[in-house]
This record gives structure tokens, C-alpha cells and sequence, in this order.
């Protein structure tokens, strides 16, 4: 059975009455619910993670995708540098660093 047809088994245990006969919702079955409700609460939490590290990404890839910062500039007499050539990754890096969001 899955997840699903589980919920929808103890949603119609809790509201199912035919004449004398009553269904009620199992202890295991409410103790299932609290874990999946538990586990909705990590994954929401995996998301903000996940929804952070995406933007510091496309932070990351945005720098290096933009067309300007791959003009050639100067520095010195026979020195010529991009912005990116000049980050030298460091952008990257920052992006992909392990954080504790």
C-alpha cells in the first residue's frame, strides 16, 4: 500500500459509520502519521537548504555567464585579464562551499 492509499484508509476509518458498526483509527496508524508528519518537517527543511544553495549557484553561474565580465581589460604593458580570469574560480568556490544554512 502506499503512503497515499494509507492516508486515505485512516481518513475514512475516522469518519466511517454504518449502523451499529464503527471503525476507528488505529494506534499504529496514528503513530504512523506523526512520523510522516515528522518527516514533512525535515524535508521542508531540506528544501530551504537546498533552495539556498541553489541561488548562491546561480549566483556563481550568472557571474560567469555574463558576457561583460568576458571583456578583456588591461593591466600593465602585455597583461590582459577577463574578470573571470582575474576571480581566478573564486567565485565558484565560495558557491560551492559547505555551509550550515
Amino acid at each position: 500500500m502506499t503512503d497515499k492509499e494509507r492516508i486515505e484508509q485512516i481518513k475514512r476509518k475516522q469518519f466511517f459509520e454504518t449502523g451499529s458498526k464503527k471503525e476507528f483509527v488505529h494506534f499504529e496508524d496514528v503513530i504512523w502519521l506523526i512520523e510522516q508528519a515528522e518527516r514533512v518537517q525535515d524535508l521542508k527543511i531540506m528544501l530551504k537548504v537546498l533552495g539556498r544553495q541553489t541561488e548562491r549557484f546561480k549566483k556563481a553561474l550568472e557571474f560567469y555567464a555574463d558576457k561583460n565580465n568576458w571583456i578583456e581589460y588591461s593591466v600593465g604593458d602585455d597583461y590582459v585579464v577577463t574578470a573571470p580570469g582575474d576571480d581566478n574560480g573564486e567565485t565558484a568556490r565560495k558557491a560551492l562551499e559547505v555551509r550550515n544554512d
